[in-house]
């Protein structure tokens, strides 16, 4: 396995916390989603912020 004893993976807690974040959206109300543009614009944006992290990470680390 490994040495890393007590070693959380950020990108697992992340995801862990949207799942939560959807449930309760989906549990508070009917949700109510946006247009598919605002929607698409969304993913891009998220795309291009994960896309940022990962090359900061990687510039860090080097």
């Amino acid at each position: 396995m490994g040495n890393a004893v007590g070693h959380r993976a950020p990108g697992l807690a992340l995801l862990g916390i949207a799942a939560i974040a959807v449930a309760i959206w989906g549990l508070a109300d009917t949700p109510d989603l946006p247009s598919a543009s605002v929607l698409g614009w969304g993913v891009v944006g998220i795309g291009l912020i994960v896309g940022l992290v990962l090359l900061v990470s990687g510039a860090r680390r080097s």
